[in-house]
């Protein structure tokens, strides 16, 4: 009889990797999802059966979960699978804090397997995690965008002269007691020093789209943005508006990191001048350094 494997997700993150990974090794799987998770797998996998956490203990032989830090679902099943000894594979979807992904009011409970995607990763979670086995997995999210976004380009008219500008939101102050970004701003700070500098480069040519945090409303924006509904973006695939966008500017969203990996200039609007975030940053300037006008100017 075949395996039934169990899928809990919440964070968007993992969501994303897990996603795509379910869809390019098909298996028996049943979903444990909590939102924005049910509307990226729903979106990559089409409708799918949404099970409660005890109920999807019970019905599977094993484990894939992502980490989040808004909550506690992916560690309560984490920990119930664990208990059991029912095997659990977890997606590191980031890479900071890896240790402190598992443990909650002082409770450590570690998967047996753990998956990454990149080098960095990799050997980040080795040292941490020295007696689990560590899996470099292929990123089919980033191949799926990338194709994706080759699909969308050839279908897309621009005018001679003009440069498509994407901000990406993300909730900074949710969750800076769990990462690497400073206290010493937040997302409204970063979006300020943006339209700051967007503002000082109404001479050029720019078009301006605005791509929420799956985790975020529009309404958390809406009083430093008066004309929010026109330049917000209404896609839900990320690779449509990397398909628009010249160049792409954030804090430290792991959407940047794809950016980047597409060959988008990408730039923080962290308002710390020497801000180095968790994503791999070697080719991301700061638009706190460098000013708007100049990156646009870099090619």
């Amino acid at each position: 009889m075949e395996r039934k494997i169990g899928i809990i997700s919440k964070d968007a993150g993992s969501a994303n990797q897990i996603a795509w990974y379910v869809k390019n090794y098909p298996s028996n799987y049943l979903f444990a999802l909590e939102e924005p998770a049910i509307n990226i797998f729903e979106s990559v996998l089409g409708p799918i059966t949404n099970y409660g956490l005890e109920d999807l203990f019970l019905l599977s032989d094993e484990l894939i979960s992502g980490t989040g830090w808004q909550s506690d679902f992916e560690w309560a099943g984490i920990q119930r699978f664990v208990a059991s000894s029912k095997k659990v594979t977890t997606y590191l979807d980031n890479w900071n804090d890896y240790s402190e992904r598992f443990i909650r009011e002082g409770v450590k409970v570690l998967p047996d397997v753990l998956w990454v995607s990149d080098l960095k990763a990799e050997r980040k979670a080795t040292l941490e995690f020295p007696n689990i086995p560590i899996v470099l997995q292929k990123n089919y999210y980033i191949e799926s965008i990338r194709e994706r976004r080759a699909d969308f380009r050839r279908s897309l008219t621009k005018e001679n002269g003009q440069s498509n500008v994407l901000y990406l939101t993300e909730p900074i102050l949710e969750v800076q007691s769990h990462n690497s970004i400073s206290k010493n701003f937040s997302e409204f700070d970063a979006l300020k020093l943006f339209l700051d500098e967007y503002d000082l480069c109404d001479d050029l040519r720019l078009n301006l789209r605005i791509r929420f945090h799956p985790s975020e409303k529009q309404e958390k924006y809406a009083h430093m943005i008066s004309d929010i509904e026109r330049v917000k973006s209404d896609s839900i695939e990320l690779a449509v508006d990397l398909a628009w966008a010249d160049y792409v500017i954030g804090v430290d969203t792991y959407a940047m990191y794809v950016a980047n990996q597409l060959d988008l200039p990408v730039a923080t609007s962290a308002t710390e001048i020497d801000f180095q975030g968790s994503i791999p940053w070697e080719d991301i300037v700061s638009l706190k350094k460098v000013g708007l006008r100049n990156f646009l100017s870099k090619e």
